[in-house]
């Protein structure tokens, strides 16, 4: 049960980690670059929207 509780986290943080490395590491422009860019984006709105759901269930 509590690995459940902690997708959301990791999700966020794998997203925002991989945010922050495209931004500061990264320097090609390119279409991969927009693929892990969005990405990334989904896997904050998915910890976000399952976290939500998570807390308005409770």
């Amino acid at each position: 049960m509590k690995i459940i509780k902690l997708i959301p986290f990791i999700l966020i943080i794998i997203g925002t980690v991989g945010l922050l490395f495209l931004e500061f590491l990264s320097g090609s422009k390119g279409d991969f670059s927009r693929i892990l860019v969005l990405t990334f984006a989904v896997f904050n709105l998915l910890g976000l929207v399952i976290l939500a759901l998570a807390r308005k269930n409770q």
